[in-house]
């Protein structure tokens, strides 16, 4: 009975609601044609030199029953027949909308959208007229009232279906005993893991029936209940497991695959994943797959998959299949990189003003040189110390900004006054190599950021620009709004980059010229430290340079303002 009445009730509402999409998709056919005829008899009914356009517009809208808007070439709404004349030229410009650039392309633009002016939704039709673009806009009312009517009927002629469907249903069930359907509902609720209801019956055949039945259930809960806690229990290790983990039945088919290895092996949840023996391009990890498949236990190798570098091992498992682990080191292995390129780059840079100060100290101590040797002596000291100072400091800023102890301390600054008092600690250098600072502001601008970083941020962007800029030479910085950002962008008239170093230079200790940035007194880490203080507070950098043509280093930095 009930997959019966299922039946009907699916085939009834199948119907009813072929039959409503069919028909709404006619009725507005029917009315977007309607809307597209109105549109052009109005279209040529307004003449070009209409002294009051929306005076017209209100009549024929009336007329019409319909909203008429004129509007120009430029977007700008010239008449609205569902508003006044001080309320049309407050309305936003509608070059934009759909309808009106579809009219202006083709010669006739369709949309059924939801107005922004009248928060209603309406048909559209706009076509290219007057001069400019005429559009009639109209709710879909009178397509609903009929789609209504007609679905009234079929409604009630489904209803009179289901009910004789069900009613037929009813008589036909009733003819099997009352038994053999509780056994079958009882068998149902087995098989779908529910508590069944066994029938009593003076039947013998029946009785033995329901005994084994009921014997059969106990058994399979008592299974199922078993293989159901150490299911989950395996599922959950596995999906908690930093380590990759596959396992495949003796065919080579996967079975078991948690998420680490589908993110290392780039397949979704639920996506499927080819035969072991498929599963992998590189020579080393198919060596390690045929090797398991012939009962053999392979340690941990190390394999590159996609770009990754991974420990691979594997083994053969009692069905006949294998298991497969892979342990993702990428990151470890990059981390040490860099701890040896770290340690290395430190060295080197404090090594050779160590060295210096201590041949000249030395020689301080031993020759006893005169007092114009002594005080050149003296002042490569003194240097030397400054760089290896400059060096520390700049290392404990970053070491402070990357470990997330450096916090932002938002307050209102004036960025063009902030730039001018950094520059102020630049102008003996500047003088000396004839460069001037040019900025280009479009208003007073005033950002609420932190005002520190704001200028270490340009200090180390002028003291790279100064750097590697050429006498009489000029160093740009332009500041504008965008929306709830602000960009600051220093450009100056340097030698610029080659182009195979712009993807390496906010890296620490990186440079374009080792000789001439270490000669000039440059650290190799201004631009790392510059990118730690914007990427910190929510902003981007970004790096162009040509070569013979300088170098635009541009921030954008979010307005804190804008997220408070």
């Amino acid at each position: 009975m009930l997959g019966a009445a299922a039946i009907v009730v699916l085939v009834a509402a199948v119907t009813v609601i072929g039959v409503r999409a069919g028909l709404r998709r006619a009725l507005e056919t029917q009315f977007t044609a309607e809307l597209e005829r109105q549109t052009r008899l109005v279209a040529a009914a307004i003449p070009p030199g209409t002294p009051n356009p929306n005076e017209v517009a209100h009549r024929l809208g009336s007329l019409l029953g319909r909203r008429l808007t004129l509007v120009d070439t430029t977007g700008r709404v010239v008449a609205d027949s569902d508003f006044d004349d001080v309320s049309v030229r407050l309305l936003d410009n509608h070059l934009m909308r759909p309808e009106v650039q579809e009219a202006l392309a083709n010669g006739l633009g369709v949309a059924h959208r939801l107005s922004t002016t009248t928060n209603r939704f309406e048909t559209k039709v706009a076509v290219p007229s007057w001069p400019g673009v005429v559009r009639l806009s109209a709710t879909q009312n009178q397509v609903d009232r009929l789609l209504r009517r007609a679905m009234n009927g079929a409604f009630l002629a489904g209803l009179t279906a289901m009910l004789f469907g069900i009613t037929l249903a009813a008589f036909a069930s009733a003819s099997i005993s009352r038994p053999i359907r509780e056994m079958a509902r009882a068998g149902r609720a087995l098989s779908t893991g529910r508590h069944p209801h066994h029938p009593v019956s003076s039947t013998s055949e029946v009785r033995d029936l329901v005994r084994s039945m009921r014997s059969m259930h106990q058994d399979l809960s008592a299974r199922i209940n078993e293989l159901e806690g150490e299911r989950a229990e395996t599922s959950t290790i596995l999906e908690v497991m930093v380590q990759g983990v596959l396992v495949t039945d003796e065919r080579g088919a996967v079975t078991i695959c948690n998420r680490a290895m589908r993110s290392l092996l780039g397949f979704e949840e639920g996506q499927r994943i080819p035969d072991v023996t498929e599963l992998f391009y590189q020579r080393e990890a198919r060596d390690i797959v045929e090797r398991a498949l012939d009962d053999e236990t392979v340690p941990a190798a190390e394999v590159v998959i996609e770009g990754r570098t991974v420990l691979m091992t594997a083994r053969p498992v009692p069905n006949g299949g294998i298991m497969l682990g892979l342990l993702d080191v990428t990151e470890v292995k990059r981390v040490q990189e860099v701890r040896r390129d770290f340690v290395a780059n430190v060295s080197h840079e404090l090594k050779t003003p160590l060295t210096s100060i201590l041949g000249y100290s030395a020689t301080l101590l031993q020759d006893k040189p005169d007092e114009d040797t002594t005080e050149k002596f003296l002042a490569a000291i003194h240097r030397n110390a400054a760089r290896m100072q400059s060096l520390v400091d700049d290392l404990l800023g970053l070491a402070r900004v990357e470990s997330g102890a450096w916090k932002p301390d938002p307050q209102p600054v004036d960025i063009q006054a902030t730039a001018n008092e950094v520059w102020g600690a630049f102008t003996e250098r500047a003088a000396k190599k004839h460069i001037t600072l040019t900025i280009e502001d479009q208003a007073a601008l005033w950002v609420l950021t932190d005002r520190s970083a704001l200028q270490q941020v340009l200090t180390n962007l002028f003291d790279n620009a100064l750097r590697h800029s050429h006498e009489n030479g000029g160093i740009t910085l332009r500041i504008k709004r965008l929306g709830a950002r602000v960009e600051l962008a220093v450009k100056d008239s340097g030698s610029g980059i080659p182009a195979e170093h712009l993807g390496r230079v906010f890296e620490r200790f990186y440079r374009a010229d080792p000789g001439r940035s270490r000669q000039e007194g440059g650290t190799g880490l201004g631009l790392s430290i510059v990118k730690h203080l914007i990427e910190t507070q929510g902003g981007q950098i970004t790096l162009d340079s040509e070569l013979g043509r300088g170098t635009t280093v541009t921030i954008r930095l979010p307005d804190l303002k804008t997220e408070m």
